[in-house]
C-alpha cells in the first residue's frame, strides 16, 4: 500500500510540474533610455535571473548600473546580420566593470556584452565558475556560435543540490536571452519528422528545420568550389567553418564534421551549394516537396 501511494504521489507531482512548465511567461524588457538598441534589462516575476545587454558603443553608460558592481558571468558577443552568425567570448570576473572596460580597450571583435545577474545575489564564486564552464561546453556542443575562448575554464566541484540550482538559473537566463533574439544558447533537439534534404549533381546534405534555424547534420556534403556569383560572406563563412574544423576538406567536396546550427536557412543553403541560393526552393522532403510547398503554400 505504501509503495502504491508513492507511485500515485509521484504521478501527481509529475502532472503538476508538466502543467507548471506549460504555463505562459510574461517577460519584461526595460529600456532605461527609451532606445531599443541601447541598454536592455530583461527579467520576469518570481525569477532570480536577470539579463543586462549593453551595446559596445554605450558600454561606459551601461557599466554605471549598481547590478554590475559584483562578481558575475558575462558574454562578449559579435553578431553581424548579413553573416547570420555569432562569435562568443565567455568569462567571469570578480570586478565585472573593470574587466569589461579592459575588453573594451583590448578586444576588437565584440559589439555587445550580455551580463548574467542574480536578483537575490545568491550566486557564489563556485556557482559562477560552474556556469562559466557549462556555457562554454554548451556552445561547443551545439555549434551555434564560434567560441573564441582559448581554453575552457575548469569546472569546480559543487554538490548535487548546488548543481541543480545553477542549472535552473541557467534555464531562466536561456529564455531571457532568447527573448532578446539571441539564439546562441539554443538547446532545441532535432525533429526527425521534419527532416529535409538538399542535393545537387555532386553532393547531398540533410538537415532539420527548427523554427527560424537549420540544423545541418554530420556528414552532410558541401560543393567544394564557390561559383563566381557567390556572395563574399558565403566565401568568408565557409572559410571560418573550415578553420574551425566544422567543415573537412575532402579534395572534391567539404563534409560536415559535426552537426551545425545555422541562424539563417538561406545561409545554410548558400554554404552547402557554394552559391546564391533560395532556401524555400532548394530543400525538399522525402516526398520531393520543397519548403515553399510545405510551409507557405
Amino acid at each position: 500500500m505504501v509503495r502504491r501511494d508513492r507511485v500515485v504521489i509521484r504521478r501527481c507531482t509529475n502532472f503538476i510540474l508538466d502543467f507548471y512548465i506549460m504555463r505562459w511567461k510574461t517577460i519584461s524588457i526595460y529600456l532605461p533610455s527609451w532606445e531599443s538598441q541601447w541598454l536592455r534589462i530583461c527579467d520576469t516575476k518570481n525569477w532570480i535571473a536577470k539579463i543586462i545587454a549593453i551595446p559596445r558603443a554605450r558600454v561606459e553608460d551601461g557599466l554605471k548600473r549598481d547590478e554590475l558592481k559584483k562578481s558575475w558571468i558575462y558574454v562578449l558577443v559579435w553578431e553581424q546580420d548579413d553573416l547570420w552568425m555569432y562569435e562568443i567570448y565567455v568569462w567571469e570576473a570578480e570586478k565585472l566593470i573593470n574587466r569589461i572596460r579592459q575588453h573594451n580597450s583590448s578586444k576588437d571583435f565584440w559589439n555587445s556584452v550580455i551580463c548574467f545577474v542574480s536578483e537575490k545575489n545568491n550566486l557564489n564564486k563556485a556557482h559562477v565558475r560552474y556556469l562559466e564552464n557549462y556555457l562554454c561546453d554548451l556552445i561547443k556542443s551545439n555549434n551555434t556560435a564560434y567560441l573564441t575562448n582559448s581554453n575552457t575554464p575548469n569546472k569546480p566541484t559543487i554538490s548535487e543540490q548546488e548543481t541543480d540550482f545553477v542549472l535552473n538559473f541557467f534555464d531562466e537566463c536561456e529564455l531571457l536571452i532568447a527573448s532578446l533574439w539571441y539564439n546562441f544558447l539554443s538547446t532545441k533537439k532535432r525533429n526527425q519528422a521534419n527532416e529535409i534534404f538538399c542535393k545537387s549533381k555532386w553532393i547531398q546534405a540533410f538537415w532539420n528545420y527548427i523554427d527560424w534555424s537549420i540544423l545541418v547534420k554530420k556528414w552532410s556534403e558541401c560543393i567544394h568550389k564557390e561559383t563566381k556569383t557567390a556572395w563574399s560572406w558565403v566565401i568568408w563563412m565557409r572559410k571560418k567553418l573550415v578553420d574551425n574544423w566544422i567543415l573537412l576538406n575532402k579534395i572534391d567536396r567539404y563534409v560536415f564534421n559535426d552537426d551545425y546550427m545555422f541562424n539563417s536557412p538561406s545561409a545554410a543553403a548558400a554554404v552547402v551549394l557554394a552559391r546564391r541560393a533560395n532556401w524555400w526552393l532548394e530543400r525538399k522532403d522525402d516526398n520531393n516537396k520543397t519548403i515553399d510547398e510545405l510551409e507557405r503554400q
